[in-house]
């Protein structure tokens, strides 16, 4: 079966070969079409230690990269993946 935006996942977190959590046994739990109750969100990823520092709330400002969040307004909303 195809995954599609709204659809509900399953799944079960195992130990991947490079030690590393990977999802296993994927399935379709409920499948949505419809989609008025999702929301779009932009999302940007970040490797650790940076990641346990910001969302742990010790750093609270990225100048790593200076041009990642040009495009976006001040007080953007975002995910951390």
């Amino acid at each position: 079966d195809d995954i599609n935006e709204g659809d509900e996942l399953s799944f079960t977190v195992v130990t991947a070969r490079n030690g590393k959590d990977a999802a296993a046994n994927i399935e379709i739990s409920k499948s949505d079409t419809d989609a008025s109750d999702l929301v779009n969100m932009h999302v940007f990823s970040m490797n650790l230690p940076f990641v346990a520092l910001l969302s742990n709330g010790y750093k609270t400002l990225e100048t790593r990269n200076g041009t990642m969040f040009v495009p976006y307004k001040a007080g953007t909303k975002m995910l951390l993946h």
